[in-house]
C-alpha cells in the first residue's frame, strides 16, 4: 500500500490487519487496485450518518485539538506532526501560539510573581 512504510508500527499493525480481512492476499495486487482500495468504508457503511451523529459537524475541531493534544505531550516536532498527522504546517504553527499560551497558564503561581519580581527589578537579591 502506497505510504503505509510512513505509519508508526502499531498503526502499520493495525491497517495491515484491517486490509488483509478486507482483500486477502492484497500485497499480490497491482498498486493500481489498491488505490482504489476503501478501508473504513466496511466498518462505518453509513459514513455521512457517522460523522453526523458522532462528530456532530465538529471534526475540525477535533482533529485540531488532538494535534493539540500531542503537542502539548511534548511531541512539538513539525515534521513529525505533519508525516504522522498529516497536519499542515499553517495549522501547527497556528497551534504553536496556543501552545506558548497554554504553557504560560500552566506554571506554578508562585514561579510567575518571582518571575515578575525580577522582571520589575522588585528581587530580594
Amino acid at each position: 500500500m502506497v505510504g503505509l512504510n510512513s505509519v508508526p508500527r502499531a498503526i502499520d499493525v493495525l491497517f495491515r490487519k484491517l486490509i488483509q480481512e478486507i482483500l486477502p492476499n492484497w500485497m499480490e495486487h497491482q498498486p493500481e487496485h489498491l488505490r482504489k482500495l476503501t478501508i473504513f468504508r466496511n466498518y462505518i457503511p453509513h459514513l455521512g450518518r457517522f460523522t453526523l451523529n458522532v462528530l456532530q459537524g465538529r471534526a475540525r475541531i477535533l482533529r485540531a485539538s488532538a494535534v493539540f493534544a500531542a503537542m502539548m505531550k511534548g511531541q512539538v516536532d513539525r515534521v513529525t506532526l505533519h508525516q504522522t498527522m498529516g497536519v499542515s504546517m499553517h495549522t501547527i504553527v497556528k497551534l504553536e501560539l496556543l501552545l506558548s499560551a497554554d504553557m504560560h497558564r500552566s506554571l506554578d503561581p508562585e514561579l510567575v510573581e518571582r518571575r515578575n519580581a525580577h522582571i520589575l527589578g522588585k528581587n530580594d537579591d
